[in-house]
């Protein structure tokens, strides 16, 4: 199975340590996705139209590294979603999976979020 990561998860973020035993595949864009500033240090992503894209690194990773994953971006708090691109996108053949959330979750979440304009998230 694979991960995009696209913030801190990246080489050279804050959090990319919980990647060190993943293998990296390649830098990649994804379509159907917009990206936002958190504004505390972090970026996330939402769903969107399919003519924007953001960027990010794919990884090959085990099921430990995703359990470890969904603990990392809150999947349990509802900050973020973990979504299959293959259930999505119809070019994908294995397991890839993506973090996303919604404005209005991060909003409730007190956050004042600003548009990532070129979807990319510098470390």
């Amino acid at each position: 199975m694979k991960v995009i990561v696209y913030g801190t998860l990246k080489k050279g973020g804050l959090f990319s340590g919980y990647m060190e035993d993943s293998e990296y595949v390649k830098d990649v864009v994804v379509t159907g996705f917009k990206m936002y500033d958190s504004k505390v240090g972090y970026p996330f992503v939402v769903e969107s139209k399919e003519d924007e894209c953001i960027q990010g690194e794919e990884y090959k990773i085990d099921s430990e590294t995703l359990k470890k994953l969904d603990i990392v971006e809150g999947t349990q708090s509802g900050l973020y979603k973990r979504l299959d691109l293959k259930e999505v996108k119809k070019k994908i053949k294995e397991p890839t999976y993506i973090y996303v959330s919604t404005l209005d979750r991060m909003t409730g979440f007190g956050l004042k979020p600003a548009e990532v304009k070129g979807g990319f998230w510098k470390v």
